[in-house]
């Protein structure tokens, strides 16, 4: 058993509940999740409501911190949550005890700069949120805020589904693929260089153009977005080619054009392109993996996660007078 199976093992003794590769529930009033970073450090993130911009509060924080070393550190925070980055050691305590031990110390920094639990949801920001929901962290919300969410996500996900286009989609995404490849052709206009890794921003574009003129999302929008990024890769290599051929042999645009287009024809040609291409296309593909959540959103996926979200509605003990008369 892994180390994080075995954390979320111990953790079900507070009741809390693994999803994946979350595990999230309250501890003495305080919403929390916590997912694995690397090793043996994981994030926990608990759910405030605080000005990230504040930088009294980040100050407070980490001087409450600084006495714990690696054990505890503070390192993000959003309008709805603090994240900090907590080690759990194997040859130690018992991880719910280590867990109970980095709680303590993560609450009292909190307490100390004058942060409280969140006690508003989430979503629309009111009061006496009756539930409890895995959305954008474990958070406190109004079931109905919730509800209102899976409604929208369904109507869009089936709006998507009807009138989407593969067609204007991938039009979209051709497009979005050519200003991906713009700052590249400026480099090399501009310094005669080819800089890998601005390949990363063609499958985030042609994602973005995709979207943008109503693709349709399925797992044949997958496969358009990756090939169209790897068609990039060997466009701007023939391109690259056709402007060297045309340097060293003095010929006119089109004469490149045609010669390279044989040298891509033949076997031995394309598999040399090819291996000329490899740190491009692994920095293209690094630019897949970080548009991956994009591109994967299928409307199936959407509704999938949408389900999964509304598996983690529960009451919330805060407001649980209130939330039996909580609007459905």
């Amino acid at each position: 058993m892994g180390m994080t199976n075995q954390i979320a093992e111990s953790l079900k003794s507070f009741e809390f509940e693994t999803k994946g590769t979350v595990c999230f529930g309250t501890w003495k009033g305080w919403c929390v999740d916590l997912h694995q970073w690397s090793g043996n450090t994981y994030f926990l993130d608990v759910a405030v409501r605080i000005d990230p911009k504040d930088k009294e509060f980040r100050r407070a924080i980490k001087s409450a911190l600084k006495g714990f070393g690696k054990q505890v550190k503070f390192y993000s925070a959003t309008d709805k949550k603090v994240i900090f980055s907590a080690i759990f050691k194997k040859k130690a305590d018992p991880y719910e005890q280590q867990f109970n031990s980095i709680m303590e110390i993560i609450t009292q920094a909190l307490r100390g700069a004058r942060i409280n639990p969140a006690d508003t949801c989430a979503i629309c920001g009111g009061g006496t949120p009756g539930s409890l929901c895995y959305v954008d962290g474990y958070q406190p919300v109004h079931k109905a805020c919730i509800r209102n969410i899976q409604e929208k996500t369904k109507d869009a996900a089936n709006q998507n589904q009807e009138n989407g286009s593969y067609l204007t989609g991938l039009v979209g995404a051709i497009l979005g693929a050519v200003i991906g490849l713009i700052p590249t052709l400026f480099t090399i206009w501009a310094f005669e260089k080819i800089y890998a890794i601005l390949f990363a921003l063609i499958p985030l574009l042609a994602m973005w153009g995709y979207t943008k003129l109503n693709g349709k999302k399925s797992k044949f929008s997958i496969a358009i977005i990756v090939i169209l990024s790897f068609i990039s890769v060997f466009f701007l290599q023939y391109i690259v080619v056709a402007t060297i051929f045309m340097d060293e042999y003095r010929l006119e645009f089109w004469e490149a054009i045609d010669t390279v287009l044989q040298v891509f024809a033949n076997f031995e040609g394309f598999i040399l392109i090819a291996k000329e291409s490899v740190t491009e296309i692994l920095f293209m593909a690094i630019g897949i993996v970080f548009a991956w959540k994009n591109i994967s959103n299928t409307n199936a996926a959407t509704l999938k996660n949408m389900e999964m979200v509304m598996e983690t509605i529960h009451p919330n003990p805060t407001f649980e007078e209130n939330s039996e008369n909580e609007q459905e």
